[in-house]
């Protein structure tokens, strides 16, 4: 995947996993650490990224 491609999606579903975090977490600080971090598994785990897959990786993180 190129980095315009992966900037284009950080973007786009930054925010959204950031507040999903935030909500999970209960702290804005860990929230805003945590985010990159999760967004990168997800597209190292999903190889046609959008908004479905994102949140299916969201649902089963937050079922650990």
């Amino acid at each position: 995947m190129s980095p315009t491609r992966i900037v284009d999606l950080y973007r786009r579903f930054g925010p959204l996993v950031y507040s999903r975090l935030r909500r999970n977490l209960g702290d804005v600080e860990a929230a805003a650490e945590a985010t990159p971090e999760t967004f990168a598994r997800w597209i190292a785990d999903e190889p046609n990224p959008d908004e479905q897959s994102l949140l299916r990786y969201l649902r089963t993180l937050e079922s650990r």
